[in-house]
């Protein structure tokens, strides 16, 4: 329960009407008494807010024009030094450890202010705090998808034939597409269970090769386009294996839809992932060093025999508990 009777206001970036699901999903499930307010560059300069809520700040530095490159990050900097300025709080939900994608310099430069200077960062594993502690630091767990699918009207049906494999999500070269059409390339076709990758390219140039890469290869169904949230779920209920073939991980919420709709997982080995495979239990999440032929196909015969009637234990995932968790934060920092 929220501690604080007082109404607070949350300017929170990305816009919970236009942000991810996860964000959208923890707007709704903040109590009452915190409004969450769209950000606005002007807003946050002038508005009246008692919060400032971040979730991936170099979105408010990404630019089409060179004006642009140069001006939003003067501006973020800016702001973040004002409101320490004012002693106004600011909360950074980390979801990547760093940017995927190399940043100008003048977005460093505003990154690091904002790194430094941000008053409590929250991380969704206990294994995802950096190096650097801070009193201020917390850890609250990213809820699962129940509401996105409630709201969908969705669900999996668990008599149904489950068969084959699929990695969904943005096509982006650090999920590491190319090393999964490798190593799928490598079993043996007489036998080989199907694969389907499904998403939309975000980086010019990297459709082409992994459609090039993909050429000729047997039982794999190559998708490279937006694929509406109903027809999604569809494809990952029918699937016995979920796989994401990434280079590196730190936090997922494609893990989080999967394991909501009790399919499993294959994913790369990290501390943050080892740590929701001993959350979870039952052998839902399974990690791979190096994703191989090897490594696909004993992730996918491991599953093979599992009982459609277990799910995964998402019980400390719960968004009420997400909520008030937040709510409790903002209420302290304001204190």
């Amino acid at each position: 329960m929220h501690v604080d009777q007082r109404n607070l206001t949350v300017l929170m970036d990305p816009a919970p009407e236009i942000a991810p699901e996860t964000v959208k999903m923890l707007a709704a499930s903040l109590p009452a008494d915190v409004t969450v307010a769209p950000f606005g560059f002007r807003q946050a300069f002038i508005g009246h807010y008692d919060v400032l809520h971040v979730h991936w700040p170099e979105l408010l530095l990404s630019a089409t024009t060179r004006m642009q490159r140069i001006a939003r990050p003067l501006m973020f900097a800016g702001l973040v030094l004002t409101n320490r300025a004012r002693r106004r709080p600011m909360v950074w939900t980390v979801h990547n450890a760093a940017p995927h994608e190399r940043q100008p310099p003048l977005a460093r430069f505003a990154l690091s202010v904002w790194g430094r200077a941000v008053h409590a960062r929250v991380f969704m594993y206990e294994s995802a705090r950096f190096s650097d502690t801070r009193g201020t630091d917390t850890v609250i767990r990213r809820g699962d998808y129940s509401p996105y699918l409630e709201r969908l009207g969705v669900a999996c049906d668990d008599q149904a034939p489950r068969d084959g494999m699929l990695s969904f999500g943005l096509i982006r070269p650090y999920k590491g597409i190319e090393n999964l059409i490798t190593a799928y390339a490598g079993l043996p076709a007489e036998g080989r269970p199907a694969l389907s990758i499904c998403g939309s390219p975000d980086v010019p140039g990297y459709a082409e090769e992994v459609e090039l890469l993909s050429q000729g290869i047997d039982g794999l169904t190559l998708e490279l386009r937006h694929v509406p949230d109903l027809e999604l779920v569809e494809k990952i209920c029918a699937a016995r294996l979920i796989v994401l073939p990434y280079k590196k991980i730190y936090n997922s919420g494609t893990v989080l839809l999967a394991l909501t709709l009790r399919r499993p997982v294959l994913v790369p080995d990290s501390p943050t992932m080892r740590e929701l495979r001993d959350e979870v239990g039952g052998g839902w999440v399974s990690l791979f060093s190096e994703l191989t032929p090897a490594a696909l196909q004993s992730a996918y015969e491991s599953v093979s025999g599992g009982d459609p009637e277990s799910a995964p234990d998402l019980s400390r995932r719960e968004w009420g508990a997400v909520g008030s968790a937040y709510a409790e934060l903002y209420a302290r920092l304001t204190r």
